[in-house]
């Protein structure tokens, strides 16, 4: 059969909340469309946490409440998965911060 498998797994380290999907691909050259198989995926403890929480943090009016609470698990999650995927950063001393560039331009 003439089909790309793909296998996307996590590798999440649960100490810092890190995710990190693999994937992996194999195929067969044939004269036939190519056509993708998901085969596997594992949410990360962040996308859990989400899932199990959103329609009580919802029905509350509470996602802002939650997710700015530096107490709670879904801030955590958050602020590494901004950290992890920050692609521009301030020089010393405000190297932690992230730079946004949201400005639209046409």
């Amino acid at each position: 059969a003439d089909e790309n498998i793909i296998n996307l797994s996590s590798n999440v380290d649960d100490s810092k909340n890190n995710y990190n999907p693999t994937l992996l691909t194999s195929s067969s050259s044939s004269s036939k469309k190519n056509r993708r198989k998901f085969v596997s995926y594992t949410s990360s403890e962040w996308e859990k946490d989400w899932l199990e929480h959103v329609t009580e943090w919802t029905d509350a009016k509470a996602i802002c409440d939650v997710m700015m609470n530096p107490a709670s698990k879904s801030f955590a999650y958050m602020h590494d998965f901004l950290n992890a995927t920050c692609t521009s950063r301030y020089e010393f001393p405000y190297s932690n911060w992230c730079v946004i560039d949201d400005e639209y331009r046409p």
